[in-house]
């Protein structure tokens, strides 16, 4: 009987001990979280209103359970300039276009920002004076000197007419080939490359 009783209560204190520890981990992995969301939410909130021009527009990003927001998810809207807190779904496709690149643009730190980001036809909803506004805000903090390039697939022409360089693909008429068109625009220079691949079939 002594010895089950004392086994008995050698396993109580490995249980005690295991669910301090695991208590100790839960605790540090939710300051980690907090810390990390509270430093994109800021973020977010400065590009997001960099973005439309307006500080009363507003960037919210929160955890969907306030105990352990890495299980559960977060939430994320946006209140535009002028505007009432209307649900994401509910925004214009211009105002989810800004929402949603700044959101991706403040996840990463800007230390460690990546040396591009590809945009595929990002400015589709987007009106004149929007796209105006990121192109702004991409002049702002990208190219060679800010260390990070934004690469634009787009038809639009009031977008591409911004652009440093531009990279075309086109068919030569007449011939089973492809040309390549870059244009580099510089202040001091203007430089125009061609290759043409010739196009096989499987």
């Amino acid at each position: 009987m002594r010895s089950n009783a004392a086994q008995l209560r050698k396993l109580e204190n490995e249980v005690l001990t295991l669910r301090r520890q695991f208590a100790d981990v839960r605790g540090h992995r939710q300051r980690r979280f907090s810390a990390y969301l509270g430093a994109v939410s800021t973020r977010i909130d400065a590009v997001y209103k960099a973005l439309v021009g307006r500080a009363d527009a507003q960037a919210i990003l929160l955890p969907l359970d306030g105990e352990e927001g890495y299980l559960a998810g977060l939430h994320y809207s946006c209140i535009a300039p002028g505007k009432q807190f209307q649900e994401m779904r509910l925004m214009s496709g211009g105002e989810r276009c800004l929402a949603a690149f700044a959101f991706i643009y403040a996840v990463y730190p800007p230390a460690r920002l990546p040396s591009f980001f590809v945009m595929d036809e990002l400015d589709g909803s987007l009106d004149g004076a929007n796209i105006e506004r990121l192109l702004g805000f991409v002049k702002d903090r990208g190219g060679l000197a800010g260390g990070t390039q934004f690469i634009f697939i787009s038809h639009n022409a009031h977008l591409i007419g911004q652009m440093d360089s531009l990279i075309g693909v086109t068919r030569e008429v007449g011939e089973n080939k492809c040309c390549v068109l870059v244009l580099i625009f510089n202040f001091f220079y203007f430089s125009l490359l061609c290759r043409t691949y010739t196009a096989t079939s499987a």
